[in-house]
């Protein structure tokens, strides 16, 4: 069963923050043919060595490139790394020498700030001569600070890291920070914006930083950027401080960088979807993005609508809630393809109901619409909600959840290069009558002709008997089904038009109900291309992938 999922950049720090010895042992990733080396220090030192007075704390985890086939790359990488971590000064030292050195560094600084300079000493003096209790002022001559790398990317010859730190000198509190690092294995540098960003491409840039920190967390005006800590008419600048991976970059802006303190550290993720227009076609993530994932010369852009609302007279009751994440084509070589393309992205969403809307007023017509239905339920059923909680109900049916309704949709995309966009459609539907459904759909667009591929588009006549075998045969693999097993219907498996495809195959969906229980929920069965090749028509798309 081929699961859905997103790279997790915050899954990872959670892994190594709860086991941090994972970071202490040597690991490799093949991918980029590294072995990466783990090392700890800890200091702790109590001001003139006395138990109860202040402390200095410190804490480093620093994970560094131990061993590559290349020993120039190697000495390299690892300066790179030393430098980045403890400073440019420490760059030509050896990771292990360079880790005592610092640490020893930032202890005598503690000393020769507090201890050497008399400044505890005096003020403990003051505090006994007035009465006052050391306890009150301690704390503020404590010095902590941790610090700990995380390589998030290792493939395609880029190396992309971050930095955390945390660090306490006094005052009512502490602040962390977070550096991003992207590395070309070839060349031996760090990858800077402007190495891979168009020039005169800033402005560009910033605005679509902006859409995508507003559709990533729900913002849909300037007053609502303000009420969460941004600074008024808030420009995002690109930066230098960022990551890479399969998907695309995300770009952190520390504490203050874009308004106040409670903001904390502001990741914002772009896809390569959207940025490849404005990236240099030398770049390294240019390249690694158009043979990986992002392709094709067409841009996207993203509509997000998140409303609640309350019938009258019945807002102690969950409501209508409505989700929409509609992501939808907005230029291309091509206009007449593009227009098609627009009508088919709001019909495969929506159903064809709303070809006349323009894409981008779509999610706040569908809404009105279901807001109607559900509208429309409340005043035929008045007379159920006036008579609660004796209506009738099924035990694990109250009233509240009976009258509720959350409409919920989005598309996932999964390919789009060689002409080829692949993409899922979700629709999550909690119904009134506390009925709930999830429906996925998925697709396949041939730019070449702006219309969607079906099964009989790319596979040859007569195939449908070998493909049933693999998809059982799969689906029993993954899962370790017995051939008859009871749950599952397996006469009922048989390739359709419900699919969509990835780099390594295409993958067949069962949505809630057609070959298991709808407690199974959506079950995704994938064909290797390496499998199916013997069934593909000979001009399919698949027949040379990349």
């Amino acid at each position: 069963m081929y699961i859905m999922q997103r790279n997790s950049k915050i899954l990872l720090w959670l892994i190594i923050s709860c086991f941090p010895h994972l970071i202490i042992n040597a690991q490799s990733y093949k991918d980029n043919s590294i072995k990466y080396g783990g090392i700890e220090e800890k200091k702790i030192y109590n001001l003139y060595r006395k138990k109860d007075n202040p402390v200095c704390r410190l804490k480093i985890n620093f994970f560094y490139p131990e061993a590559c086939v290349n020993k120039i790359t190697q000495d390299t990488l690892q300066s790179i790394f030393v430098g980045t971590f403890f400073g440019k000064e420490y760059a030509t030292i050896s990771p292990k020498k360079a880790i005592k050195l610092y640490s020893n560094s930032f202890l005598e600084e503690y000393k020769a700030f507090f201890e050497k300079s008399g400044m505890y000493t005096r003020e403990v003096a003051r505090a006994e001569q007035t009465g006052k209790d050391v306890k009150d002022f301690s704390s503020l001559y404590n010095f902590d600070k941790t610090m700990r790398n995380t390589i998030m990317f290792n493939k395609g010859n880029i190396i992309s890291q971050v930095i955390n730190v945390y660090e306490y000198r006094g005052g009512a509190h502490g602040a962390s920070s977070t550096q991003g690092m992207v590395v070309d294995i070839n060349t031996g540098r760090e990858i800077k914006y402007n190495e891979i960003f168009l020039n005169d491409t800033e402005e560009a840039m910033s605005a679509l930083l902006l859409s995508s920190l507003m559709s990533s967390r729900n913002y849909t005006s300037q007053e609502a950027l303000i009420e969460a800590g941004f600074m008024p008419n808030v420009t995002i600048s690109p930066t230098d401080n960022l990551i890479a991976d399969e998907k695309g970059i995300t770009f952190i802006y520390n504490l203050y960088e874009l308004g106040a303190y409670i903001l904390g550290i502001v990741e914002i993720f772009v896809p390569y979807s959207d940025l490849v227009i404005y990236m240099k076609s030398d770049s390294p993530l240019y390249q690694w993005g158009k043979n990986y994932l992002w392709g094709n010369p067409i841009q996207f852009k993203t509509v997000s609508l998140n409303k609640e609302y309350f019938s009258e007279g019945m807002k102690d009751l969950t409501g209508f809630t409505a989700n929409i994440q509609f992501t939808f084509p907005t230029a291309y070589h091509d206009k007449n393809i593009l227009q098609n393309l627009q009508r088919q992205f709001i019909t495969n969403a929506f159903g064809d109901a709303f070809p006349s809307f323009s894409p981008d007023t779509v999610p706040a017509v569908v809404y009105e619409n279901e807001r109607e239905k559900y509208n429309h339920f409340i005043e035929t059923h008045k007379e159920l909600w006036a008579d609660r909680p004796t209506a009738g109900l099924e035990k694990e049916q109250s009233a509240e959840n009976y009258f509720s309704k959350d409409y919920s949709i989005q598309n996932d995309f999964y390919r789009n290069y060689d002409n080829l966009v692949s993409y899922v459609i979700t629709t999550s539907l909690h119904d009134v009558e506390n009925q709930k459904t999830i429906v996925q759909k998925g697709f396949v667009v041939n730019l070449k002709t702006g219309r969607n591929l079906l099964y009989d588009d790319i596979f040859v006549p007569d195939s449908q008997k070998e493909l049933t075998r693999l998809l059982k045969q799969n689906l029993q693999k993954e899962n370790n089904l017995q051939e008859n097993h009871p749950d599952y219907q397996m006469e009922k498996i048989i390739p359709h038009n419900n699919f969509f495809v990835q780099k390594e195959g295409i993958i067949f969906i069962y949505n809630p109900g057609e070959i298991a229980p709808q407690e199974a929920g959506c079950i995704h069965i994938e064909l290797p291309y390496a499998e199916i090749e013997p069934y593909l028509k000979p001009d399919s798309p698949w027949r040379e992938e990349p």
